[in-house]
């Protein structure tokens, strides 16, 4: 083991994630491409609070309704980058006004 990087020739790198990659393409090893770098982001989504028996669904400005409309479309819109970047979403929480 060195910390000198021109003593360095090669360095490998396991991912035991992307097993089930490899294993649906039947494939016995992988080759790195590309490298992901992490983006964090926090949103805050606002509604407006209506009871859900009086008020038109037309009429509503559910934030939660939102916010899972914004997560579908951000999803889909990944599945179609052929960069093939995964795209995560981690948690979400809902309170009344």
């Amino acid at each position: 083991m060195t910390d000198k990087p021109e003593e360095i020739a090669a360095f490998i790198e396991l991912h035991i994630e992307q097993g089930p990659v490899l294993e649906q393409n039947q494939k016995d090893i992988g080759i790195v491409d590309a490298i992901v770098s992490l983006e964090c982001y926090d949103v805050l989504v606002r509604g407006r609070a209506e009871h859900a028996g009086t008020t038109p669904i037309d009429m509503r400005a559910d934030a939660l309704l939102a916010a899972a409309k914004a997560i579908a479309a951000a999803t889909g819109r990944n599945q179609q980058d052929i960069t093939g970047r995964p795209c995560r979403h981690g948690y979400a929480s809902e309170k009344d006004n």
